[in-house]
């Protein structure tokens, strides 16, 4: 088999950008008229729109954050680069039993970056989720009683999104303690185990492209570059506009 690739990231650490990016060192940058990112800068478009290496196992559902994704794909094409996509944590006997060379890139966070992945995981996730499933943000009422007041996320104002923020979400010890800067890598498996810091993703790009350059074996390309800074434009642009409060750089 060709090279095989699992990236596992916690949702709202940039992992689906990090993934857009691996294909494009696999294969080749996207020509700048096709970059395009979400109003709020969420990359899952341009991610998704590499997955075509995957055939479901029959039987077998994927259930996100339970089931490991490796457990319910496998290639459609041995002869191609195979990259898997997953927040659930790995059992690495298992996979690599199964995908002994896998690389496995995984996304991780300290502490001073839980805002910014919060703040991500609200905007990119809940508020793009309302425009087409305004029943997923009213469910989220539940949860969060005092959120009933706002009707569309879209429209909160910024006192409430920093409130939210800072007091509710994902956190890094509640199940979550793999994704933590901290967690240790298994001796028996560190050579295929790759870390990328959510902190360099946003402030130190060289550092993440000079990983992912070593990780594949592959040159950085002006077009990796451009597509890298073109990002990072809209996530500067997300938190002037929605998140103007937050400092974590």
């Amino acid at each position: 088999m060709t090279d095989v690739y699992l990236v596992n990231w916690m949702g709202g650490t940039s992992g689906a950008f990090v993934s857009a990016l691996l294909n494009q060192f696999i294969h080749e940058p996207l020509p700048h008229e096709e970059i395009e990112f979400s109003e709020y800068g969420d990359s899952h478009g341009v991610s998704d729109r590499y997955q075509t290496n995957i055939k479901i196992i029959e039987g077998i559902e994927h259930i996100p954050h339970v089931r490991p994704i490796y457990k319910s794909i496998v290639p459609l094409d041995s002869n191609k680069p195979f990259v898997m996509l997953d927040h659930a944590e790995p059992d690495y006997d298992d996979l690599f039993s199964l995908y002994p060379t896998c690389k496995n890139i995984v996304i991780t966070i300290s502490d001073n970056m839980l805002y910014r992945a919060r703040g991500n995981m609200l905007f990119k996730n809940r508020c793009q989720a309302y425009r087409h499933d305004p029943a997923s943000w009213h469910e989220h009422h539940k949860e969060i009683d005092w959120l009933k007041s706002v009707e569309d996320p879209n429209n909160m104002d910024l006192e409430t999104a920093e409130i939210y923020i800072k007091n509710h979400g994902i956190n890094l010890y509640a199940g979550n303690a793999f994704y933590h800067t901290d967690s240790i890598v298994p001796e028996k498996y560190k050579s295929n185990i790759f870390k990328i810091s959510f902190y360099n993703v946003i402030h130190q790009s060289d550092v993440v492209l000079q990983q992912l350059s070593e990780i594949t074996g592959r040159p950085i390309l002006d077009g990796h570059v451009n597509f890298y800074k073109k990002y990072l434009e809209k996530q500067a642009e997300l938190v002037s506009t929605k998140m103007p409060w937050l400092i974590d750089g």
